[in-house]
């Protein structure tokens, strides 16, 4: 009986030996954002068939840029990074929202999509503006906590597509900006 329990301790520990170590994404990422070591976590799982298609942990992946959306937590696939300087061409973009009209948690990493509503100025106009999505997964790079903490408007700093800057940019003397944070 105690030869039988060693055995079956013996196996379980040579499966359980399997197991990899990939990266993991620490939060949420988004595309055009540059990969840093606070954006990484290690994670050990038992990928058998499957372990070539995400990235150990020896690969050295501080400074590539993020080809598809990640979500916090989430193993890395090796086909979702670039070692292009430019995987995706995108522009650190300031902007101005009230502080009512962000979550409070946001931070740097979160993913939002960037809702524009009519405000005084477009109403004025007499434009008949509606409400609108301008710009989807898009990820924050800064947010002012000073501002964040006096009240009034906030400074956030998103990371844009180029394609986009224009068009957000457009849009924020014209309507009131939301930002809405995924997850």
């Amino acid at each position: 009986m105690i030869l039988l329990s060693f055995l079956a301790a013996a196996l379980i520990n040579k499966e359980s030996n399997r197991t990899v170590l990939v990266w993991g994404s620490y939060g949420e990422l988004a595309p055009g954002d540059v990969v840093g070591q606070s954006d990484l976590i290690a994670i050990r799982v038992m990928l058998p068939e499957n372990s070539r298609r995400y990235l150990s942990v020896k690969a050295d992946v501080i400074g590539t840029v993020v080809l598809r959306k990640l979500g916090a937590h989430e193993l890395i696939p090796a086909d979702s990074l670039s070692n292009a300087p430019y995987g995706i061409d995108t522009r650190a973009t300031p902007i101005e929202v009230l502080k009512n009209d962000l979550p409070m948690d946001l931070s740097r990493g979160s993913i939002v999509d960037i809702y524009a509503l009519p405000n005084e100025v477009s109403q004025s106009a007499g434009r008949g503006d509606l409400t609108h999505l301008v710009a989807s997964e898009i990820s924050v790079v800064s947010v002012d906590q000073k501002s964040k903490d006096l009240g009034g408007s906030v400074g956030v700093v998103i990371s844009l597509p180029i394609s986009q800057v224009v068009l957000v940019l457009g849009e924020v003397p014209l309507h009131r900006i939301v930002l809405v944070k995924h997850g």
